[in-house]
């Protein structure tokens, strides 16, 4: 269910409420998660990689969460898509849920920048980061939680390129798409306006039917993702 959508960002109903959670992620191609999900853990639809976690969203305001959106948005704006290097797998054995079957990620200059960008941000508007990886972040891709967590195997790809910002709020996301140039490198996907939504891998705009809000954005290309499943390169 789509609530409302804007030029830069939809806000959507979560299809599982798995917690009260708010974090500022990048959201993984639904293609490219399919590959990387794992049996028994977590949905594709659910995998990213969090640049923030901000606390329960209980503790916010709605006036707090519309300046958190507009907060990213503007993010988003200016950054371009991030390429994201696959490095291995790991496991956090301690974590509030259990041991943590993860992916470890390169931490590029361009992702450590975006995770510095957006803690800034946020904490000079009184919503600074919190949880144990506030103070030590450390990019990772959550793939399993609990003690029946499968083995970790090696990524099903080395890498992608994200596109999309996600803010979830307990039952709720908004997604937001990076539409920033690259100073090397100008593609259509850098014009601004609403693409496809990245969590429909056959790239169907939202439409009123669907209970889009407002008028349909303009510009934009279909799909997820400058990658392609035939432009990653496989693990090994």
């Amino acid at each position: 269910m789509i609530y409302y959508r804007t030029d830069t960002y939809v806000v959507k109903k979560r299809a599982v409420d798995k917690g009260d959670g708010i974090m500022v992620a990048l959201q993984v191609p639904p293609d490219v998660a399919k590959m990387l999900a794992v049996k028994g853990g977590q949905e594709p639809s659910d995998l990213h990689l969090t640049l923030a976690y901000l606390g329960k969203a209980s503790e916010f305001t709605p006036k707090q969460m519309n300046t958190l959106h507009e907060i990213v948005a503007d993010i988003a704006r200016a950054t371009p898509p991030v390429d994201v290097t696959l490095t291995g797998t790991g496991v956090f054995p301690e974590t509030d849920d259990g041991p943590c079957l993860h992916i470890t990620v390169d931490e590029s200059a361009a992702l450590k920048a975006l995770h510095e960008t957006v803690d800034e941000a946020v904490s000079a508007y009184g919503m600074p980061p919190t949880g144990k990886g506030a103070d030590n972040w450390t990019p990772h891709i959550t793939l399993a939680y609990g003690e029946s967590a499968p083995a970790p195997e090696s990524p099903a790809v080395r890498g992608f390129r994200a596109d999309w910002l996600r803010v979830t709020f307990g039952g709720t996301e908004a997604l937001m798409r990076l539409q920033g140039v690259a100073k090397d490198h100008i593609t259509t996907s850098t014009v601004p306006g609403m693409a496809a939504d990245p969590t429909d891998s056959t790239g169907k705009q939202p439409t009123e039917k669907d209970g889009a809000g407002g008028g349909a954005a303009g510009g934009g290309t279909a799909g997820v993702g400058a990658m392609t499943t035939g432009d990653l390169a496989s693990g090994g």
